[in-house]
């Protein structure tokens, strides 16, 4: 049988429990709060990380731009031909037709050959047949979403406990 006497003393447990738990939470959250952001380690005093690469700064429309080993290469497109000698015939969708008709060319596919000098491929684009090249633009420029960018170390760095990302 419970007495009185046990039950609060019940009662008293489980709130120091309670109690206990908060002060827990509570330490956690504060000591979170001196961490660095998501993704920064922290070195010698300052959150650090890798920055972003990025082919912002050439204005091109992102789905016309793409990062390769560091490089921003812009993408190019031109529609293909479909030729026989002598004879050109017009592009609809994906096959050659006759010009001025919807019946297929016969025996002729799409070529990107009178684009050879800037090394064209046949490649899907945008849902269409296109001949695609790639210009070079030059090197990505890093870019920091969160922190600054330190151009001695070439990492963004930002200040422990500083959450919001501001100057190091």
């Amino acid at each position: 049988m419970t007495t009185k006497k046990q039950l609060t003393f019940g009662i008293l447990i489980a709130f120091a429990a309670v109690l206990s738990l908060g002060i827990t939470t509570t330490t956690t959250y504060a000591q979170q709060g001196k961490a660095c952001p998501e993704g920064f380690q922290l070195n010698k005093g300052t959150c650090q990380a890798e920055p972003e690469l990025t082919c912002d700064s050439y204005g091109v429309a992102s789905h016309r731009i793409q990062l390769v080993d560091g490089e921003c290469e812009r993408i190019w497109n031109n529609g293909p031909l479909c030729v026989e000698p002598g004879t050109y015939y017009e592009i609809f969708e994906d096959r050659c037709e006759i010009a001025g008709t919807n019946d297929p060319s016969p025996n002729q596919e799409m070529s990107c050959d009178y684009l050879e000098g800037v090394g064209a491929t046949l490649q899907e684009f945008e849902g269409y047949w296109q001949c695609i090249w790639y210009e070079t633009l030059g090197p990505a420029t890093q870019e920091c979403d969160v922190g600054t960018l330190n151009e001695a170390s070439g990492l963004c760095e930002v200040k422990p406990g500083n959450r919001n990302g501001n100057r190091a």
